[in-house]
């Protein structure tokens, strides 16, 4: 039956779910999303596209997404990355570090901080993780962006 109503989406129930992220993204986003690549992307794939860029900073189970779009987990990241080119969870990490970045740009929040923001608990593969993303770890980052 989901599935049923998520095909059924128009482009006007598309926009609707679009206009609060509109407030978190910026407008490369938003022409991401209509654009002719997001497009023909398959409705089951592009509704947990927008489910992972809502709640990046959540606990989120690849599980509940796969059985709200009706799919098995295996077949789901296999979709995912035959039309994103990562896997799902790849891409959530990869929107956790971009939102890290514009964090540690923007704010003057510390590395624990900007580490809940973006929903990561685990302090040391967080600043793995941006140090294997960026090239540095927060505080170097921050400091090279000075000079």
């Amino acid at each position: 039956m989901r599935i049923k109503r998520l095909l059924e989406f128009s482009a006007h129930r598309y926009s609707q779910l679009i206009i609060p992220l509109y407030s978190r993204f910026d407008r490369g986003v938003l022409s991401l999303m209509n654009s002719n690549h997001y497009k023909k992307l398959d409705p089951r794939i592009r509704y947990v596209l927008l489910h992972l860029e809502r709640k990046f900073n959540t606990e989120l189970s690849l599980d509940a997404i796969a059985q709200d779009v009706n799919l098995s987990c295996s077949r789901l990241r296999h979709l995912f990355k035959e039309q994103v080119g990562r896997t799902p969870l790849q891409h959530l990490k990869a929107l956790k570090m971009e939102e890290a970045q514009k964090l540690a740009d923007q704010t003057f929040l510390s590395v624990k901080q900007i580490m809940h923001r973006v929903g990561i608990n685990d302090e040391s593969h967080f600043v793995k993780d941006f140090k294997s993303v960026h090239g540095a770890t927060v505080t170097r980052y921050r400091q090279a962006r000075k000079m």
